[in-house]
């Protein structure tokens, strides 16, 4: 029997593990994590016996799958060379593994704090930060509350709570400044609200599986992905009825713009791996653009380009408006599995959100990635304000990630706010310099869910956020 495969995922497994054990120290979890804590605690301190206590851990846990498993003596020297590889590869980068255990203990005990009742959130903090101190780890937060209303150091703070309500899942937002007006794809239909008051102001009728939207006030419509029919709906923005037949689109239209400079409405279709080409007077599509793989979200620079982000191969591709054809692909590494992007058509910057917790700042002219930075977990949407030089993440593990550029022109991290779970989606007013997010509640995972948790009916919100003056 040849010995397993050795990877780095291995670690990222274990790290999780770790994290867990963890946490699972903090209300006590038996003679079992007992043990381990006792083998271990020295292996999260900067301990000499740091060494000695990952040997003994990793010792203790082959004996336990063995001797439970009741393996042969082959299958035990399996066990035995691949725990044996790891402890080995652990204490050679000790410290950058620990180091990301601490990392996720807190983010972790972060979106719990969030979850729970204030008087609630004050306690497991207070009883995390007691039963974790003996591990090396410190807890770096107090307790941040969902709709928390303190300003943080970008100057962001919670100032609205809209309840449009209503069943089913949401997507994309896309905002119409001028006309003060929100609009939120969710599931069947899309939902405008008014800006001004968080009243809902309408709704556009005949989706499934909505996505995205796009608008061209220009001929006062609006298109929005249907994504099961692979179509895209033409409405009229006054009415927000249809203001044309459905326009076939390819497989499982998602994330749609429109580009000025050709005047042309652009769907990114996620299954068959292209583009769809719609002309948005004549509200017909006019051409297909093959893509090297998934695409997930897209932006344009206002000068006849259009950028793809490639979720399957982390890769974003250059598109020639006009010309409707691919001219660059770059890679994203060490960015993995991209969702969000935006960009900065003055300073020539592109900002991907990726699902391995990286913003990737890339030069929109050379590909080349200017910047690395940390964010939250499942990220969805990115924004870039001109008017402020923010660069936004929004993460649906509750945190908002806000970036600037500093003196040198490098991008670094300025800010992470407490949002809710679930916020992943998210939308700026250029003018306002609002941020708008959309959540809910949520319950258990249903047969259909694809182990999901399932959003409360009637618990939706848009939770606004504002700069203090």
């Amino acid at each position: 029997m040849e010995p397993v495969k050795k990877s780095r995922g291995t670690f990222r497994a274990f790290l999780v593990l770790a994290a867990v054990f963890v946490l699972g120290f903090v209300f006590g979890a038996g003679a079992i994590l007992l043990g381990i804590q006792k083998m271990t605690r020295r292996a999260f301190t900067d301990a000499p016996e740091a060494s000695l206590a990952v040997d003994r851990f990793f010792d203790r846990v082959e004996a336990r799958f063995s001797r439970r498993l009741e393996l042969t003596p082959e299958e035990r020297a399996v066990v035995h060379d691949e725990f044996s590889a790891a402890g080995k590869e652990f204490k050679e980068d000790r410290h950058g593994y620990l180091q990301a255990v601490k990392k996720l203990t807190n983010d972790t005990i972060n979106r719990i704090c969030q979850r729970l009742p204030a008087d609630k959130a004050d306690a497991f903090l207070a009883l995390a930060k007691k039963r974790l101190a003996p591990w090396g780890i410190e807890i770096d937060q107090e307790a941040p509350r969902a709709g928390s209303e303190t300003a943080h150091s970008s100057g962001y703070k919670l100032d609205a709570t809209w309840k449009p309500g209503g069943a089913g899942r949401w997507d994309y937002m896309e905002e119409d400044p001028a006309a003060g007006r929100l609009y939120i794809a969710r599931e069947n239909r899309v939902q405008v609200l008014d800006t001004r008051t968080g009243a809902l102001a309408g709704e556009v009728p005949g989706l499934n599986q909505a996505h995205g939207i796009a608008l061209v006030p220009t001929l006062h419509r609006g298109f929005a992905t249907s994504g099961s029919d692979g179509k895209v709906i033409a409405f009229d923005l006054a009415t927000l009825q249809p203001a044309a037949a459905p326009i076939t689109a390819g497989t499982k239209p998602d994330a749609i713009v429109y580009d000025p400079k050709s005047n042309r409405v652009f769907a990114m279709n996620g299954e068959s791996h292209d583009v769809t080409v719609i002309d948005p007077a004549a509200a017909k599509a006019i051409g297909e653009i093959a893509l090297p793989g998934a695409p997930e979200f897209a932006a344009v620079d206002g000068a006849g380009q259009l950028f793809v982000n490639i979720e399957d191969k982390s890769l974003v591709v250059a598109i020639d408006t006009a010309a409707m054809k691919v001219t660059q692909t770059w890679p994203l590494a060490p960015g993995e599995n991209p969702s969000g992007l935006s960009i900065d058509a003055a300073g020539h910057h592109l900002f991907a959100g990726c699902r391995n917790q990286m913003l990737i700042v890339l030069d929109d002219a050379t590909g080349q990635v200017q910047a690395t930075l940390p964010i939250g977990a499942h990220v969805d949407a990115t924004r870039f304000d001109s008017g402020t030089g923010f660069a936004f993440s929004s993460n649906g593990d509750g945190t908002l990630t806000v970036a600037a550029a500093d003196a040198t022109g490098a991008f670094k991290v300025i800010d992470t706010i407490p949002t809710k779970f679930g916020a992943r989606t998210m939308e700026v007013d250029p003018n306002t310099h609002a941020v708008y997010l959309c959540t809910a509640d949520f319950g258990p995972p249903d047969a259909n869910s694809n182990g999901r948790p399932v959003p409360v009916p009637g618990t939706f919100v848009v939770l606004r956020y504002v700069r203090s003056p």
